[in-house]
């Protein structure tokens, strides 16, 4: 019985010690958290957007770097004049954050849309999972944004 219980006291002190480690934290993603965005250039045109797509059971993965074009209210040269004004105006953690999820919202929900279609017409199959994440380095003007790898 002695032993027993010295079992049980090891194990439970144990187990309490394992319980007293550090918790995996959420690492603060661009979505959430402007700080940690990627800077970008408020005179790109242009944002290379770094995606990767799975289909599920197709055991397919495509990965690439998309050029899009920045949409008109973040864009310099296609942007109404007002809309030129409240992009000078932008603070640039806001604008940093606002490219960021061009990629990872915008063309990643853009991206999945196309690949169920397509994979939904050519399989005659509507339960094709189909999820895509993108990604970016952030605008820069300078860059080609096919070399804008992540």
């Amino acid at each position: 019985m002695r032993t027993w219980l010295a079992r049980m006291a090891t194990l439970s002190f144990g187990a309490l010690l394992a319980g007293c480690g550090s918790e995996d934290l959420p690492i603060a993603d661009c979505n959430d958290d402007k700080v940690v965005c990627p800077t970008s250039s408020k005179t790109a045109t242009k944002v290379g957007c770094a995606c990767t797509c799975d289909t599920g059971p197709f055991s397919n993965e495509y990965s690439s770097t998309i050029p899009v074009c920045i949409t008109p209210d973040l864009n310099p040269k296609t942007g109404s004049p007002q809309q030129q004004v409240d992009l000078r105006e932008l603070e640039q953690k806001t604008y940093d954050q606002r490219i960021f999820q061009q990629c990872s919202v915008r063309t990643a929900d853009f991206l999945t849309r196309i690949l169920k279609d397509q994979l939904d017409r050519n399989t005659n199959t509507c339960l094709a999972p189909v999820f895509c994440e993108c990604t970016t380095k952030g605008s820069d003007r300078r860059i080609d944004p096919m070399q804008l790898a992540v």
